[in-house]
């Protein structure tokens, strides 16, 4: 990821959150009060949503049944 994405996403953060989620620390960036609270949730939302999609049976080309049309 380039540095000009990363800003990018970085601002559509801080504008979604209303604040920065991290923060500058000589080399590194740390994340802030706020963000570490939200890490929990975000957890286990990704959690949620994986076990989600892993029961979403895969598609297998040799056995499906269905048709696809083109307009």
């Amino acid at each position: 990821m380039s540095n000009s994405v990363l800003r990018q996403a970085l601002g559509r953060l801080r504008k979604t959150f209303n604040g920065d989620l991290f923060y500058r620390s000589g080399q590194e960036m740390r994340p802030t009060v706020f963000a570490v609270g939200l890490s929990d949730t975000i957890i286990d939302s990704l959690r949620t949503l994986e076990k989600g999609i892993d029961k979403h049976p895969r598609f297998k080309p040799a056995q499906s049944h269905e048709q696809l049309f083109s307009p």
